[in-house]
């Protein structure tokens, strides 16, 4: 009987995810050319003066042809994981019917007997785990949540975890919305400005919609000017999302390249050429 490459369905994997982000920019860019938001001028009477206030405004929420791409690319990078255990359990002799996968947890040990633990998901497979190879099961308990990554992302903001949240989250909806952010230098003052209290306004900060990019207090006489107020805009994961506002092109772009460089390069010499 032939032996089964598993590494080459996870090479596809990676490829696929791929993919699915260089298809999710190309519609990403065809959503924003359509102007899916606006920047709006508001005044409000305060006295012998007036605030001028600009705002960013959301005009269309994101189609699903857009969160296809992405759930797609949080799938496949997810599949990759337990590709990778399942894999080593079938070259050291496992049951095809098997059911181990990788696991995920924040906890490696735990005195409560009805918590999950890395430990505990340890001794229920260790038939397995015990033909595994050498540094294997090492490099699993190194990916675990409970380990920090790059220094500082540990816990439910580690890589893995993330990934694994997000993958969960999709099976009901991907909370995604259209974001802006403030670039050095936005906005144009044409002619001559009289400002007679402060000037509100914060390079980077993240805006949402009906956020304010720019706020100032001017005469009531002073006529309303064209001033040029612009954001950069991009698709963002909601904030209570577990990417946490992130902007969804280059978190798929770095959970890519970590699956691809911490864990599917790592897992490779473990698998027969």
């Amino acid at each position: 009987m032939q032996p089964t490459d598993y590494m080459s369905e996870v090479r596809t994997r990676i490829g696929a995810a791929w993919g699915y982000i260089q298809d999710f920019e190309l519609k990403s860019r065809s959503f924003f050319s359509g102007k899916p938001y606006a920047i709006v001028c508001e005044e409000e009477p305060k006295g012998v003066n007036k605030i001028v206030r600009y705002r960013f405004i959301v005009l269309r929420g994101i189609p699903v042809n857009l969160r296809i791409p992405i759930s797609g690319c949080i799938a496949e990078l997810r599949a990759i994981l337990d590709n990778l255990v399942w894999g080593l359990s079938q070259i050291t002799g496992a049951s095809p019917s098997c059911g181990i996968d990788f696991p995920i947890y924040l906890t490696e040990s735990s005195l409560n007997l009805k918590e999950g633990t890395f430990e505990k998901w340890v001794r229920v497979n260790q038939a397995v785990l015990s033909k595994f190879p050498t540094g294997a099961l090492d490099l699993i308990h190194h990916l675990q949540p409970f380990n920090p990554y790059n220094g500082s992302q540990v816990g439910s903001s580690h890589p893995i975890y993330v990934l694994n949240k997000l993958s969960n989250q999709d099976k009901h909806k991907m909370p995604l919305k259209v974001s802006g952010v403030n670039q050095d230098g936005p906005f144009h003052l044409p002619g001559p400005l009289t400002i007679c209290g402060g000037t509100t306004f914060q390079v980077g900060k993240i805006l949402e919609h009906n956020s304010v990019i720019l706020e100032m207090i001017v005469p009531a006489s002073q006529p309303t000017q064209n001033f040029q107020v612009s954001a950069m805009t991009y698709i963002a994961f909601d904030k209570n999302s577990p990417a946490s506002s992130a902007p969804v092109y280059q978190f798929l772009v770095n959970m890519h390249d970590f699956v691809r460089d911490e864990v599917f390069t790592k897992f490779e010499p473990f698998f027969p050429k």
